[in-house]
């Protein structure tokens, strides 16, 4: 992400041209982090015992610090989407969709997403909604819909786990902003939708550029 911020180049057409080679490729598609009960701990097993044997795994250990950084990488991002809208994150409401780890599920163990919604939290105003998460068995603040009238209220909704029960189409014909950290949002809805790691919004009035 921060190459291609460099390089001013969209890291999710690089990924599409990528997917043309007809054999031999598998996407791997950037997000707010990776959580869960084995992906970010169980490779760290690895890396203990290489250590012990006097050797390193460096690639492993860098996968993980850009996994672990991901969640402020999006708190920035988005701040810095705010800003360019004219709203100072301390003032912002905004609407965090998704605290699970992976779309479907109801598990939050070492969620990216509720990373982000800490991070959010420590300045704006901020509603996390999922609809697989029982809100009295949560150990944070959370609801499992949102209406209309809140998500049109929100000064940015940020998508940070793409659910099949989120109704993608309402969301970005309801909300003013969305900032879509999953590149999943439909072309042709009315908000202004900025995307992770993307040079400027793709359905916009007033562009904001932001990584």
């Amino acid at each position: 992400i921060a190459l291609a911020k460099r390089l001013d180049a969209d890291v999710w057409e690089a990924i599409e041209a990528a997917g043309t080679k007809p054999f031999g490729f598998q996407a791997f598609e950037p997000g707010p982090g990776v959580g869960g009960h084995c992906i970010p701990i169980d490779p760290q097993f690895l890396t203990w015992r290489a250590d012990e044997l006097g050797t390193e795994l460096p690639f492993i250990k860098h996968a993980h610090e850009v996994n672990e950084g991901m969640p402020e990488r999006v708190v920035g991002s988005v701040t810095t989407a705010l800003e360019a809208r004219g709203v100072p994150l301390d003032t912002a409401s905004v609407i965090a969709l998704g605290a699970a780890y992976k779309p479907n599920v109801g598990d939050p163990r070492r969620s990216p997403a509720i990373e982000v919604f800490e991070g959010l939290c420590d300045r704006a105003d901020v509603t996390l909604v999922d609809p697989h998460i029982e809100p009295s068995g949560a150990r944070i603040p959370l609801t499992n819909d949102v209406s209309e009238s809140e998500l049109s209220a929100a000064d940015a909704v940020v998508l940070l786990v793409d659910h099949d029960a989120f109704d993608l189409e309402r969301i970005g014909d309801t909300a003013e902003f969305v900032y879509d950290a999953k590149n999943v949002m439909p072309a042709d809805v009315s908000a202004t939708v900025v995307t992770l790691g993307e040079v400027g919004g793709h359905v916009t009035d007033n562009p904001v550029a932001v990584a």
